[in-house]
């Protein structure tokens, strides 16, 4: 039995994808798809291996999540765009696609 199925069915992130977007000179993100699992529960890596970063970045396409993050001091986008964090957040250009 897998224990995702035991929850009801909700909206979920289906993929994840990235725009090519300049962010300064030291900070550039390639275009990316991530597709995820639809049972997903966790994201594992090494240190530094950018899961707070796609987590945040994830978060930064809601309103909400995004007030959350821009006031953390351990987000990315605090590390990375510092009090300049609106221009950062139009400057990455990302898509979600939902299913549910």
């Amino acid at each position: 039995n897998n224990p995702s199925e035991d929850y009801p069915k909700i909206s979920c992130i289906d993929s994840v994808e990235l725009e090519n977007s300049k962010i300064s000179e030291d900070l550039e993100f390639e275009s990316k798809f991530l597709p995820l699992n639809h049972d997903l529960i966790t994201i594992i890596g090494g240190r530094g291996s950018g899961k707070t970063a796609l987590l945040d970045i994830i978060a930064s396409c809601f309103e909400d999540s995004f007030k959350i993050i821009r006031e953390n001091e351990n987000s990315f986008y605090k590390r990375a765009f510092g009090d300049n964090q609106e221009e950062g957040n139009r400057a990455l250009k990302v898509r979600l696609r939902i299913k549910g």
